[in-house]
C-alpha cells in the first residue's frame, strides 16, 4: 500500500499544443514514479481550467484519496491541482488527513527544501492566476471602450460570465 501512486496531469485549454503539453507531463511523472519505485495504480488526465475545482478527474483523485487507495499523488507542479490558493489548501488538508504525499515530479526535492519550495511554487501559481485574470478583465474593458469584440474565446467566455455576475 505504501508505494501506490496516482499520476495526475492537466492542461487548461484544448489547442494544437495540448498533446505535447500532456505528453511532457506524462513523461516527467512516469520517470519520477519509476525512480521512486512506486506502483502507479491510476493515471488521470484532463483538459480543464486550474481555477475550476469541480473537475471530473480531480474528483476521481479525491475519491481515491478518501478511500485510502493511494499514498502518493504525482503531478509535475502545484498548479496542475489548482491555481486557486483556497482550493489548493483544502486539497492539501485532505491529503494530510489521509497521510497522502503530493509530489512534484518536476522538482525532485525532499525535507525542509520541499516545504520551502512547495510553498513558493503554490504562491506563484496563485499569483500567476490573479495576474492573468486582471489582464483578461483589462482587455475586456478596453475592448468595450473601443466597442470591439475581445480577441480570444476564453476572454469572450469570461466576459459573458462577468456580465451574468453583474445581473
Amino acid at each position: 500500500m505504501n508505494d501506490k501512486a496516482i499520476i495526475y496531469y492537466r492542461t487548461a485549454t484544448e489547442d494544437k499544443e495540448t498533446k505535447a503539453k500532456l505528453a511532457w507531463q506524462k513523461q516527467i511523472c512516469w520517470d519520477y514514479a519509476k525512480s521512486k519505485g512506486y506502483e502507479v495504480i491510476k493515471v488521470l488526465t484532463e483538459v480543464e481550467s486550474g481555477m475550476n475545482f469541480n473537475r471530473p478527474e480531480l474528483l476521481k483523485l479525491t475519491k481515491a484519496v478518501k478511500a485510502n487507495k493511494v499514498r502518493h499523488i504525482i503531478v509535475t507542479n502545484p498548479d496542475r491541482i489548482s491555481r486557486n490558493e483556497l482550493y489548493f489548501a483544502l486539497f492539501k488538508n485532505l491529503l494530510k488527513r489521509q497521510k497522502v504525499q503530493l509530489e512534484y515530479a518536476q522538482f525532485n526535492i525532499s525535507g525542509a527544501d520541499e516545504m520551502l519550495l512547495s510553498g513558493i511554487l503554490e504562491s506563484m501559481a496563485a499569483y500567476y492566476s490573479k495576474v492573468h485574470s486582471q489582464r483578461v478583465k483589462r482587455g475586456i474593458f478596453k475592448a468595450k471602450r473601443r466597442k470591439s469584440t475581445c480577441g480570444s474565446i476564453f476572454a469572450r467566455r469570461l466576459h459573458k460570465i462577468l456580465l451574468k455576475l453583474k445581473k
